[in-house]
């Protein structure tokens, strides 16, 4: 059972973001959104046995999702806000489309970070994983606070330029 739910939650947490994504263009409701999530993640756990694995778990997590919005749709009824069932199709291929490129993306980022030697590294890795304003990073270093921007915006540009490198080739 324990093995079950960590597979679960391991594929629940990498489709969670296009599911948000999905129950707040289908609600424009930040605040539904985290009880409609609720309602998400219980239904896919419920159904979790009849889950194939050979299938993407997003695209099903996303089936399950719409099923969710239209049991919403159908309560919210006598609500004109209520989105058309073809408009949440449209949502779903999209939200299914947009993270697909987003992992493309940081799968391409993390090749191009490991070309990313000395300060720039150094700048990366306190900025984005200590969470360290470039003040702090630019004291930690010794360094002016100018020079780690100037780092930072390099780097981000050769990263940038990588990624899209990367996906011309792709």
């Amino acid at each position: 059972m324990a093995e079950q739910q960590q597979a679960f939650m391991a594929q629940f947490v990498r489709a969670e973001r296009s599911i948000r994504a999905l129950l707040l263009a289908a609600t424009g409701d930040i605040n539904l959104v985290d009880d409609l999530m609720q309602n998400v993640a219980v239904a896919l756990w419920e159904k979790w046995s009849e889950y194939d694995p050979a299938r993407p778990f997003r695209a099903w997590a996303l089936g399950v999702t719409r099923i969710e919005v239209l049991r919403w749709r159908r309560s919210a009824a006598r609500n004109r806000l209520v989105l058309d069932v073809q408009l949440l199709d449209k949502l779903i291929g999209a939200a299914d489309r947009t993270a697909e490129e987003a992992d493309r993306r940081l799968a391409m980022l993390t090749e191009c970070l490991d070309g990313v030697q000395g300060d720039a590294r150094e700048v990366l890795k306190l900025k984005y994983t200590r969470g360290l304003r470039c003040k702090q990073i630019a004291e930690q270093l010794g360094k002016g606070v100018g020079a780690v921007e100037m780092i930072l915006t390099r780097t981000r540009r050769v990263l940038g330029e990588c990624i899209k490198r990367k996906l011309a080739e792709a």
